[in-house]
């Protein structure tokens, strides 16, 4: 998986029954890559990032639950 689909699945708890994502959904996973400053991380594989940026990565996806 991408940085990008990792960070996007943060809203997935809030998705209920809706399977896609919407624009403000991806919208959103974009403004929290650029606040944790890994947009350039955007497009690469998860498995190949260094340990701080897996972190970061995974505290991008982390506002969604915050805002249950």
């Amino acid at each position: 998986a991408s940085v990008y689909e990792i960070v996007r699945s943060g809203c997935l708890s809030l998705r209920g029954l809706r399977p896609f994502y919407s624009a403000g959904d991806k919208k959103r996973a974009l403004e929290n890559l650029k606040s944790m400053g890994i947009l350039e991380l955007k497009n690469k594989s998860y498995r190949d990032l260094s340990g701080g940026q897996q972190q970061r990565g995974l505290l991008g996806s982390g506002p969604w639950a915050a805002s249950l």
